[in-house]
This record gives structure tokens, C-alpha cells and sequence, in this order.
């Protein structure tokens, strides 16, 4: 079965810092031999969206089962105690479907 992703411009989404910014939310995963079979796959295991007043999905089908994570900006380097911490933001991150 091929591999779908479900998203949607509605709604509202904030940075880290409380800004607001505009992006597509994904609201999940699902798998069918189509992405209509997909979408119906995924209502029916998340009938909690339903609930939601999302008006407009739309479908990528998926070309890999492949994680990728990219790294933004780093944070300052900070040395209390002597150590020092290089952390950063993420910013994108797809989950792993859990396994049908």
C-alpha cells in the first residue's frame, strides 16, 4: 500500500516564541492504494478530526518511508558550570506511521 500525508492551511500555528506564522499543519498518515482510499483509511482510524472544523485537506502522496530532520538557527552557547551546550531549534520533522 502506498503511503499518504494529510495537511491543511486552516488554523492557526506559532513559533517557539509566541509568533504567529503561516505553514501547513499536518494532521497525519494513513496508507491505501489511492490517496482517496488513504483519506478514508485515515478519517476512520482519527475520527477525532472530524470533530475539528478543517474544511479543506489536502494529500501528498509520500515517496520514501525515509526521516529527515533539518536544523534552524542555533541557540547561544551557554557555560554555566563550564560546560558548554549547543542546542538548536527543530524545525521539520515527519513521523514514522505506526505500523497497520
Amino acid at each position: 500500500m502506498r503511503r499518504f500525508i494529510f495537511l491543511t492551511s486552516e488554523g492557526d500555528t506559532r513559533d517557539p516564541e509566541g509568533r504567529e506564522i503561516e505553514n501547513l499543519q499536518v494532521l497525519g498518515l494513513s496508507r491505501g492504494i489511492n490517496a482517496n482510499d488513504a483519506f478514508e483509511n485515515f478519517k476512520r482510524d482519527n475520527s477525532y478530526i472530524l470533530g475539528f472544523s478543517f474544511s479543506e485537506v489536502s494529500v501528498l502522496e509520500l515517496a520514501s518511508e525515509r526521516k529527515s530532520i533539518f536544523l534552524c538557527r542555533k541557540k547561544p552557547e551557554r557555560s554555566e558550570g563550564g560546560a558548554s551546550l549547543d542546542l538548536a531549534f527543530l524545525v521539520w520533522s515527519i513521523y514514522r506511521l505506526k505500523n497497520p
